[in-house]
């Protein structure tokens, strides 16, 4: 997981204090951009996951809480193609759903049906 997220964000993560690595993505106007610190305030959202491929994800706006998962077992990592800025985190315990986190045009988490579409089909 950690290649295909580090390929993704074109960064690297950082590591907390309860050994999870974590990339800070904040909201700006046009996107948003990944912070390399612990960030306070705004509307952000961390993402979380470790060497077991747990994923955690807690969204904040001005402090507060909008979504959280917490240790959720990822299967696999795919970018998704319809939209612009998505990534979808593939469930190990039940492969046709995902949790799918949008960052462009605005932030959004989701979770829904997941198909593996072929290519030969």
């Amino acid at each position: 997981m950690q290649e295909v997220l580090q390929t993704f964000f074109k960064a690297n993560p950082t590591q907390d204090r309860n050994n999870y690595l974590r990339y800070s993505l904040i909201e700006e106007e046009n996107g948003y951009v990944v912070a390399n610190h612990e960030v306070h305030g705004s509307n952000v959202i961390h993402l979380y996951y470790n060497d077991e491929n747990e994923l955690k994800i807690v969204w904040k706006r001005d402090e507060k809480t909008i979504a959280k998962v917490e240790n959720v077992p990822i299967q696999k990592v795919v970018f998704l193609q319809e939209e612009e800025e998505s990534i979808a985190f593939v469930l190990e315990r039940m492969p046709s759903r995902m949790i799918k986190l949008q960052l462009k045009p605005y932030f959004a988490i989701e979770m829904s049906l997941y198909w593996d579409m072929c290519e030969e089909c």
